[in-house]
C-alpha cells in the first residue's frame, strides 16, 4: 500500500494560513510532521505517525510551538501560560484521508476546536513547464546572452536534461527535513569528523551551512541546490553529462550520436539580486513555510567550491519550480529563466569550455578531476 500519503502536501487556507505535511513512507506505517503556519499567531507542528498504511489514518499529535522571541520551541501545554488566547492547542487528532489527487484532513484539539483542510500533493514528479527563452536556442546564442549579463546579479545551474528544479533530498521518497536535521545531521556529523581536519560546530550557523554544503558536494542528498556565478561553468555541468545521457541504451557512438540530437540540455539563470530584496532569506528548513534562499556558505573543507564560483540555494518546498511562479505572480516580476540547448553540438562546446580553463581539473582539485580532465581530453575530443 505503499505511496497512498507519500511525499509533501499543501494548502493555503484563510488569511494566508499555511498547512503542510511532510509525510515519509516507512513500510508498515507513516511518519512525518504536520506543520500550520498562521499570519496571527506563532506556528504549530508537531509529529505524526499512522498505525498503519491504509487510504484513511487517524492519529493524535503533540502540538509544538515556539517562544515568542521564535528562540526555543516548547510544547502546547507550555505555550498556555505564554499564549493566554488559547490559541496553541495541546494537542491534535487528526483524519486523512486520501483521493485520487487530494489528501483530506481533519483535526480536533482538546477543547473541540476543529478544521478541515484539502491538501494539494506536489507536482515535482510531473516535466518542467517552464517555458525556454525562445531568442537563445543556439549555443552560439548562449554565449552573446552569458556576456550580456550585470556581473554578480545572476546566478546559473547547468543540467544535461530540462528536469525541473528540485534538491537531491527532495528527489528521494522521503519529504519530512525534521527528520533529516535531527537524524541524518549528527549521524553524518559524528561519521565525517574522522574524515574532516577541521570538526565543524553545527551550533554555528556558517559552519553548518558549510558542513551541509560540504556533503552536498560529495553527493549525499540534501535540501540545497548547486548553482555557479559563472554561466560557463553551468554549460560545463549541463554538456558534461550529455554524452552520458545520450549513450544510455545506444551501443554504439553513432546511435548516441542521434539520440543526442533528439534532446536538449538547460541552463537556469535566477536573478538572485532581485529575489533576495523580495523575499526573506531563511538559512533553515525547519518550521519555516516554504521557501527558497540563497545561501552561500563558507568554503570550509571544500576545494571544489571557489573554483566551481559555487553557492547554494536552500529550499524546504518540494516543488520549487511552483513556488518561484507563485512568487512571481505576487510580484509580476520574472526571476528564473531557462536555456534549452542542443546536447548534439555537446564536443564543440566541452572543446571551447576546454580553453577557458573550465575542465574536470579546475573544477575538481585532485587527483580524480585531473584524470576526468584527461580522458575528457584523449577520448571525448
Amino acid at each position: 500500500m505503499g505511496q497512498v500519503m507519500e511525499g509533501q502536501w499543501i494548502k493555503r487556507i484563510e488569511s494566508e494560513q499555511v498547512f503542510l505535511l511532510d509525510i515519509d513512507d516507512c513500510g508498515t506505517f507513516f511518519e512525518g510532521h504536520f506543520h500550520i503556519f498562521r499570519p496571527d499567531g506563532p506556528p504549530i507542528f508537531g509529529p505524526l505517525k499512522t498505525d498503519g498504511c491504509s487510504a484513511n489514518e487517524t492519529f493524535a499529535c503533540q502540538v509544538f510551538t515556539f517562544t515568542p522571541d521564535y528562540k526555543q520551541a516548547i510544547s502546547g501545554q507550555q505555550a498556555q501560560s505564554l499564549y493566554p488566547d488559547g490559541g496553541v492547542p495541546v494537542q491534535l487528532t487528526i483524519t486523512l484521508s486520501k483521493r485520487v489527487r487530494t489528501l483530506n484532513a481533519k483535526w480536533v484539539d482538546e477543547k473541540g476546536r476543529r478544521g478541515s483542510v484539502t491538501l494539494m500533493a506536489s507536482r515535482s514528479h510531473k516535466p518542467s513547464d517552464r517555458r525556454p527563452m525562445a531568442k537563445v536556442k543556439t549555443w552560439a546564442a548562449f554565449k552573446v546572452e552569458a556576456m550580456s549579463v550585470e556581473p554578480g546579479r545572476y546566478i546559473f545551474r547547468g543540467q544535461p536534461m530540462p528536469f525541473r528544479l528540485r534538491t537531491s533530498f527532495h528527489r528521494t521518497r522521503r519529504k519530512d527535513l525534521i527528520r533529516f536535521v535531527h537524524n541524518d545531521i549528527p549521524r553524518l556529523h559524528r561519521v565525517l569528523s574522522a574524515r574532516t581536519k577541521h570538526i565543524f560546530n553545527l551550533k554555528d550557523a556558517d559552519q553548518n551551512g558549510a558542513f551541509w554544503s560540504l556533503i552536498q558536494h560529495h553527493g549525499y542528498p540534501t535540501p540545497l541546490l548547486d548553482w555557479t556565478y559563472s554561466p560557463f561553468v553551468a554549460a560545463y555541468f549541463a554538456f558534461k553529462g550529455a554524452r552520458a545521457v545520450a549513450e544510455k541504451g545506444s551501443s554504439d557512438s553513432a546511435g548516441a550520436d542521434r539520440k543526442t540530437a533528439s534532446h536538449k540540455v538547460r541552463i537556469f539563470r535566477f536573478d538572485k539580486r532581485e529575489w533576495m530584496k523580495d523575499f526573506n532569506q531563511f538559512q533553515t528548513v525547519l518550521n519555516v513555510q516554504p521557501h527558497f534562499s540563497v545561501l552561500e556558505a563558507l568554503p570550509m573543507e571544500n576545494e571544489r567550491s571557489l573554483p566551481q564560483q559555487a553557492l547554494s540555494t536552500i529550499s524546504s518546498a518540494d516543488d520549487i519550480e511552483e513556488y518561484i511562479r507563485l512568487c512571481e505572480a505576487k510580484k509580476n516580476k520574472s526571476y528564473l529563466e531557462v536555456f534549452d540547448l542542443p546536447a548534439e553540438c555537446w564536443k564543440q562546446v566541452m572543446r571551447e569550455l576546454n580553453l577557458m580553463g573550465i575542465t574536470a581539473g579546475s573544477l575538481f582539485p585532485g587527483f580524480d578531476g585531473a584524470c576526468q580532465a584527461l580522458k575528457e581530453q584523449m577520448f571525448d575530443f
